[in-house]
């Protein structure tokens, strides 16, 4: 009974075993082991070549890398590292399409690339439609017929100027209909209208106004300067404009005033035998144009209806004048009130104030007008008249009389703005009280021009009323300002670098100092609170010519060599400084590291532009790319870098950048190294520095395809180890030209090739000699191909 169930048993087995799968006999035999590798089982050793285990894909025991096509005929898949490639996906000589790692079954049409458009039966391709030099090919010959094609490159968008019509091969000629049928792309299926091959853009073809290729229906479309609305020329009124044979009129609001006009004119003929009739229409028409000017339609009107409208509404006042004549008093005083507010109204949205029947000219509340136009306030009028009639001719002693009375006109003037504006007399007065300060602090300066004059002439005239007019008005508007003389006699103090000095500025608003600078040269400026931004300076060695020195703000970089120098600080009179001179210290770092893209300042330098010693700082190359330095100016006026120069630590062979670009790049092509970097200045010791950083351009990748932009500020390296011949297949999709250029490591240039809107592709062959080149490129798309 034993032997019965055992016999049996081993029949089950043996039954089983021959209805199993391939797979299922594959698993018996082979295996994943502790270390993850595919092995078979009986012997542990590693499976050799290509094997499929689990719907996964192994290479000598593991994981195949990369893509891999695996099996034969309609059992052909692909895998990704191992796995079975998900979503779509097209071989690079896409000769095969996939989905989810198997041929797609049945008829697939791939179009909108780049001037190709694919059509796969089961997985494999059997047409292969591509532009090549505006021409279309099927399968390499010639395409016979009719076809719409995508060309889509480089659009952030897609548009209709993607879609290419072929007839027999070549751009289809003069006007034509075709239609576009293809799929996966974001184009309307449908007949577009052709010129040349391309969709017109607006353009009058038999009768009917086409956009974009289709007919342009329930839409404004400008075309040849006149406006179409369903094909016609427009007339009557589009999104609140009144157009007349495709001319726009005026808007909507304007044409119902006009019309309201010819009814007041019609109303107004029959005056003088229907006034008791007429008078009260007249009324309600003239509410109706108060309500049109006041209310929302007011702010579309035209600005250059303005006039027209003005003069309308004079018209109203004419026709009202015509009812009062008639005798019917109330209405002509009702609608005469009504008449003046439009006016006032209408006058007020355009910035004119219109008082009394008239518009304002002169002197009004306050104000001062022309024409309607505010101006400033009376006060402020007086003062620019006064500002306006200060006579410069200083070459008698009555002139220089005449220039201080004018002066002290001026100051008065300006008194007279501050006070008012703090007690005005009427509401919306427009007072500036900036121009009063700046006329008062100006005078200052007039001051100072005439006293030069007395002394220069040896005149005499007294000029203490003019002094303690202007300490007087100083004072109000609490003025960091004062008229004081610098006092070379008075007493310096002795004040170290980097030690902080305190105490009051005098009743003149000076403070004196003695400094000693002790290095031999250096950038300085004066630091402390916020009121040293209002500081100025005399420095100079010799006492006696502080005056002649040209005052400088204190808190800016002043270049100072070693030396004894006499200070003079000027602030407000008697108020408290605290400050000090520090020595600006610009920190190079060991070595200079590249930025990782434009405007990223993360690594920078602050160079000084030094007389002496000469401010370097370490840069490493150690990639063979092209390296563009930048230069950050704080003003035009300080642009001195005429080159960047490299120096090799080791050879001491100097590389000088080989040009200088927009005012701001350098570039230089030198070879793996440590360098020291220094500044060809062509002007040193004057204040101030410049921050220099640096990027290094991206390696060319070759046998590939890549965009160029003009927006991007460095080149591409490209680096051949031999003489190299190279493909260069170019296209471009702007309107403008575009250029694609080669320079050599001393930036000559060597190749040059131009792209236009009636040729925007090109390909040529190119052996680049040994070296290191840089490529540049405008808005274009570039594909190389090394060549045997």
């Amino acid at each position: 009974m034993k032997k019965m169930v055992t016999g049996a048993l081993a029949l089950t087995m043996l039954f089983t075993t021959t209805q199993m799968k391939p797979e299922q006999v594959q698993a018996a035999t082979i295996g994943i082991n502790d270390k993850g590798e595919l092995v078979t089982l009986s012997t542990g050793k590693i499976v050799k070549g290509y094997k499929v285990y689990k719907k996964r894909l192994y290479k000598d025991g593991l994981l195949a890398k990369g893509r891999v096509k695996y099996g034969t005929g309609d059992n052909l898949r692909l895998y990704h590292n191992g796995f079975l490639q998900s979503g779509l996906y097209f071989t690079k000589d896409n000769k095969y399409a996939f989905k989810n790692g198997s041929l797609i079954k049945g008829i697939y049409v791939r179009d909108g690339l780049y001037q190709k458009h694919m059509t796969y039966t089961d997985g494999r391709i059997t047409s292969l439609i591509e532009m090549k030099d505006n021409k279309l090919y099927e399968n390499g010959k010639l395409k016979k017929g009719d076809f719409v094609m995508v060309d889509d490159i480089g659009n952030e968008y897609d548009t209709v100027d993607d879609l290419f019509y072929f007839h027999n091969g070549v751009l289809a000629k003069d006007f034509g209909f075709a239609e576009f049928t293809g799929s996966n792309s974001t184009f309307k299926k449908g007949r577009y209208l052709f010129k040349n091959g391309r969709v017109v853009g607006v353009h009058l073809y038999k009768g009917l106004l086409y956009k974009d290729g289709v007919e342009a229906v329930d839409r404004l479309i400008r075309y040849d300067g006149k406006m179409y609305y369903n094909h016609k020329l427009a007339n009557g009124i589009y999104d609140g404009k009144f157009y007349k044979d495709g001319i726009y009129v005026e808007k909507e609001g304007t044409k119902h005033f006009r019309e309201n006009i010819k009814m007041m004119d019609t109303l107004a003929e029959q005056l003088p035998e229907h006034v008791a009739d007429v008078a009260p229409k007249l009324v309600d028409l003239t509410i109706q144009q108060q309500k049109i000017v006041v209310g929302h339609e007011l702010e579309n009107y035209d600005l250059a209806s303005y006039p027209a409208i003005i003069s309308d509404l004079r018209h109203i006042q004419d026709v009202s004048k015509m009812v009062e004549q008639a005798g019917d008093s109330q209405s002509a005083q009702k609608m005469n009130g009504l008449v003046e507010e439009t006016i006032t109204t209408l006058y007020k949205w355009q910035q004119l104030l219109y008082a009394d029947g008239k518009l304002v000219d002169g002197a009004y509340k306050g104000n001062f007008y022309e024409k309607g136009r505010l101006l400033s306030s009376i006060e402020n009028k007086q003062l620019d008249d006064a500002i306006k009639s200060l006579s410069t001719t200083l070459t008698t002693p009555e002139e220089a009389a005449n220039y201080q009375a004018q002066v002290m006109t001026i100051i008065s003037r300006a008194q007279a703005v501050i006070e008012a504006a703090n007690k005005p007399s009427y509401e919306n007065v427009l007072y500036s009280t900036s121009d009063a300060k700046n006329a008062i602090h100006n005078a200052i300066e007039q001051r100072a021009i005439l006293l030069t004059t007395l002394k220069k002439h040896q005149w005499t005239l007294d000029t203490m009323a003019l002094d303690s007019q202007l300490r007087a008005a100083l004072l109000a508007i609490d003025s960091d300002e004062s008229i004081g003389e610098l006092d070379e006699k008075a007493d310096f103090m002795s004040l170290q670098i980097n030690e902080v000095a305190t105490g009051k500025f005098n009743a003149d608003g000076f403070a004196y100092f003695e400094i000693t600078v002790p290095d031999v040269e250096g950038n300085y400026k004066f630091v402390g609170n916020a009121a040293v931004t209002k500081y100025k300076l005399y420095m100079n060695p010799i006492k006696s010519n502080l005056k002649d020195m040209p005052v400088r703000a204190a808190n800016k970089d002043m270049y100072v060599e070693k030396g004894h120098y006499y200070v003079a600080v000027k602030g407000k009179p008697m108020s408290d400084y605290r400050f000090k001179l520090k020595k600006h210290a610009y920190d190079l770092p060991a070595v200079l590291a590249p930025n990782d893209a434009f405007m990223s300042h993360k690594h920078r330098i602050d160079i000084p532009y030094y007389s002496y010693s000469i401010p370097s700082t370490k840069v490493k190359l150690t990639t063979n790319q092209h390296a563009t330095f930048f230069a950050n100016y704080t003003s035009q006026t300080d642009q001195h870098i005429q080159a960047v120069i490299l120096t090799n630590d080791k050879t001491g062979k100097q590389y000088k950048s080989t040009y200088k670009g927009s005012g701001m790049k350098y570039g230089i092509s030198a070879p793996n190294g440590t360098y020291t970097l220094t500044l060809d200045l062509d002007k040193k010791g004057v204040p101030g520095h410049v921050s220099i950083y640096y990027l290094l351009s991206d390696i060319l990748p070759l046998n590939q395809t890549i965009a160029l932009s003009h927006s991007d500020r460095k080149p591409y390296t490209l680096n051949t180890a031999n003489d190299t011949k190279i493909k260069f297949s170019l296209t471009t999709k702007t309107q403008n030209n575009n250029v694609f250029r080669i320079y050599n490591d001393q930036n000559q240039l060597v190749k040059k090739i131009t792209l236009t809107p009636e040729r925007n592709t090109r390909d040529f062959v190119y052996t680049v000699k040994k070296g290191r080149y840089s490529v540049y490129g405008d808005n274009l798309t570039i594909t190389t191909k090394i060549l045997k």
